[in-house]
């Protein structure tokens, strides 16, 4: 089966050092935690937050923290308090500097004496002067020990890496604080710092400026302080930096990928997903006599050591089907060829070694079948379609305002109410002064007075608008225009074979790999960069820069050089960095990895994020925590 993390020996660079960095990191932590002159027997507690991104980092599992006096490895859950356990002398928390840590944590030392156990707080990615506020509030600050956890950008796979900040979005295009861009410049001038200062780069969007210009920053100081960034001959050529609000259609429509609707439908979390037992277990194993019944659910681990997974999980869903009947049939045959033929002994023994490898190919397939059913249960429902046909009518600029009205007076989820209401919005300017207002009272009344701070923030970061004058001004046909331009539509898309991005939603190509795309290949005018759609570029938010770090060195950019067509050579390819801040997809990652798979893409792509999203964890994302129970989320 598949391994708990991915195996990253594939990856166009030696992504592995972020992993490697932040164990490093952690044993460092672990090793200072000495009493006088010996070392202390440590607990060392983990904000749940961060038990994920750990298990990406920990890759042998949980017992090497043995080698480092850690005699109790535990989540920071509010039951510690009233059984804290005992044969430790310190305790040691890694926990995001959030109020529900800070309290967990007071609680916790306040359960404990301060004279027999020693406490230690290590914040990621930095400690804050608010969580330090709440402790001195709650009257433990005095008793602890601080520090920072830097944790870096950790790989999920070989081509993706992210913070996982929960509450990044949020962070930076709610309340507008832009803490988190540090942490985001500083996995900026790593990736420098460790392959070499990258000769292009690109960013659009506000906070990506700010980004980018922190990790120039960063770069500048530390070359006056004598540091070297990485070897002379760059190993990444080109990076991307995007906003996710340049593009926030996207991820409010749903996708078609396999990984993309197994997050949409069942949720990945951290690279797994908990799913009923019977959807993996193997049908001809027969459970031991006496054995306890298993568990009604089970985590289920998504990543390239899974071959099959690797394969399939960027296909679209109707590819996939097909393709997963053609291996249950290619398995079959292969069965009854060698059991109907007069096998030599050599032959049975070659086969019979085979055997193992046929098992696990065969519990594999199984399990993926039956993951595919569960899928499909849903995308054949007349409301999945319905919400489809919804999202693509408005994608080609329709207004669905009675529809919206009629979903909202149905009850539907309010997850899907809020979802085609901001795709609403986005695709046509703004929603009607008059039909604005009326939706906005049909969903307050109909799901609760707490909706209207959940607007508001909409409102506030643009996913909603009110278009309040009789003229829809410039700004209201953006999208119209760049889907227009950028040939954002496809209705001929060849989902079983396909050529363009646009077939992980069956027909819409994400607008912000369409991006990468012309910055890579630009098919429309046989020159890469984003010169070339400049008046396109500024119809959607935030300033945008191409940077040649190395113009000096190397004379004028070539950012507009002619690309090749066809026969890029392994010789000739580069690595391009595409960092989405605000969250990627699955989606866009599927679509990212199709780009570089074409034959006339001369890069390998790396994605980096700051956090996986879908629609429904974006809008989620934006809601006021307290209130997430009342609202069902």
């Amino acid at each position: 089966m598949a391994a708990r993390v991915a195996n990253l020996d594939n990856s166009p660079v030696n992504i592995s050092v972020f992993r490697e960095d932040t164990r490093r990191l952690l044993f460092d932590v672990l090793g200072r935690c000495r009493i006088k002159d010996r070392p202390a027997s440590i607990a060392l507690i983990l904000d749940p937050e961060l038990s994920g991104l750990f298990q990406h980092i920990l890759v042998d599992g949980a017992s090497v923290l043995k080698d480092y006096d850690v005699v109790q490895f535990r989540e920071l859950t509010p039951d510690i308090a009233s059984n804290p356990g005992t044969g430790y002398d310190a305790m040691v928390f890694i926990v995001r500097p959030t109020a529900v840590a800070a309290s967990g944590i007071a609680s916790i030392v306040k359960a404990l004496d301060p004279k027999k156990v020693r406490f230690h707080m290590y914040c990621t990615p930095k400690r804050t002067l608010a969580c330090d506020e709440m402790l001195k509030k709650f009257g433990v600050h005095g008793s602890m020990m601080f520090g920072e956890f830097p944790m870096d950008l950790v790989p999920y796979e070989e081509d993706v890496l992210t913070l996982e900040l929960n509450d990044g979005f949020r962070d930076l295009f709610v309340d507008n604080d832009k803490s988190s861009l540090q942490t985001v410049a500083t996995s900026i001038n790593k990736l420098q710092v460790l392959f070499g200062v990258i000769p292009n780069i690109k960013y659009k969007g506000s906070m990506s400026k700010v980004a980018v210009e922190m990790a120039m920053h960063i770069q500048k100081k530390q070359k006056s302080d004598g540091i070297s960034l990485g070897a002379a001959e760059p190993e990444i050529d080109t990076l991307i930096v995007l906003d996710r609000t340049v593009d926030l259609v996207t991820p409010l429509c749903t996708p078609f990928t396999y990984e993309g609707l197994l997050d949409e439908i069942v949720g990945i979390q951290n690279g797994t997903i908990r799913v009923p037992t019977e959807l993996v277990e193997d049908p001809q194993e027969k459970p031991k006599a006496n054995a306890p019944p298993p568990p009604p659910f089970t985590s289920v681990p998504l990543n390239s050591s899974d071959d099959l997974y690797a394969e399939i999980r960027d296909f679209h869903t109707e590819r996939l089907g097909a393709h997963l009947q053609h291996l249950a049939k290619d398995i079959r045959d292969r069965h009854e060829e060698f059991r109907k033929k007069n096998a030599s002994i050599s032959e049975i023994r070659d086969f019979v070694k085979r055997i193992p490898g046929l098992q696990l190919q065969y519990k594999l397939l199984n399990q993926h079948t039956n993951l595919a059913q569960l899928l499909k249960k849903t995308t054949d429902s007349k409301s999945f379609n319905d919400m489809w046909f919804a999202e693509r009518s408005m994608l080609e600029g329709q207004a669905l305002i009675d529809e919206l009205e009629e979903f909202i007076g149905v009850q539907e989820p309010l997850l899907k109410v809020l979802r085609l209401m901001c795709l609403q919005s986005l695709t046509s300017g703004g929603i009607k002064a008059k039909s604005y207002d009326h939706l906005r009272r049909e969903i307050i009344q109909t799901y609760g007075f707490q909706m209207l701070l959940v607007l508001t923030n909409l409102e506030k970061i643009g996913l909603l608008r009110r278009q309040d004058s009789l003229f829809p001004v410039a700004s209201s046909s953006a999208f119209m225009s760049v889907r227009k331009s950028l040939r954002l539509i496809n209705d001929n898309v060849n989902v079983m074979n396909p050529k363009d991005i646009s077939y992980v939603t069956k027909g819409y190509a994400p607008l912000s790999v369409r991006l990468v795309e012309i910055a890579a290949i630009n098919k429309m005018t046989h020159t890469t960069g984003w010169r070339t759609i400049h008046d396109t570029l500024k119809q959607l938010p935030g300033p945008s820069e191409e940077i040649n770090q190395l113009a000096s060195k190397t004379g004028d950019s070539d950012q507009d050089a002619p690309v090749k067509k066809e026969g890029i050579t392994e010789e000739e390819r580069k690595v391009m960095v595409v960092y989405f801040i605000g969250g990627v997809t699955f989606m866009e990652i599927a679509a990212l990895r199709h780009l570089s798979k074409q034959p006339d893409c001369p890069y390998d792509i790396i994605i980096a994020t700051t956090k996986i999203i879908n629609g429904s964890t974006l809008i989620k994302s934006i809601v006021d925590k307290e209130l997430l129970p009342s609202l069902g989320f």
